[in-house]
């Protein structure tokens, strides 16, 4: 199966952020030409972190900015939350989240997850480098 699209949680683009990693650059060398997509409901949500005050707040905002740099397409949906990133899901598409059981419900309709380990390497039930 050839994947076009990749689905991103908050909690990935903060943790991307605040690990430095370069993770997105790793993204495209791993599945290129595939396009990044959120929800409008997962944009809402990191710019209300982003108005805090702590360091998650700055990584968020940070977030935000990567966002717009790098063409992250931000798509509406029906649902909110994590029901909106189901709801994005089809069959050339990978939801990536540090949220398991997310990740759990998205295998359960059939579709592909990952995660970050190490705020490095993409995993779904075994590494991609």
């Amino acid at each position: 199966m050839k994947i076009k699209k990749l689905i991103l949680d908050a909690n990935i683009l903060i943790e991307a952020v605040k690990g430095g990693s370069g993770i997105f650059s790793h993204l495209e060398e791993v599945f290129p030409g595939c396009e990044l997509v959120t929800s409008r409901s997962v944009v809402l949500e990191v710019e209300k972190i982003s108005r805090g005050r702590s360091k998650i707040s700055k990584a968020a905002k940070l977030a935000l900015q990567f966002a717009e740099r790098n063409s992250l397409k931000i798509k509406k949906t029906k649902s909110k939350g994590d029901d909106s990133l189901i709801e994005l899901c089809d069959a050339g598409s990978v939801l990536i989240s540090q949220d398991k059981e997310l990740r759990k419900r998205c295998v359960e309709n059939g579709f592909l997850a990952g995660y970050l380990r190490d705020r490095r390497y993409l995993m779904f039930g075994r590494e991609i480098r």
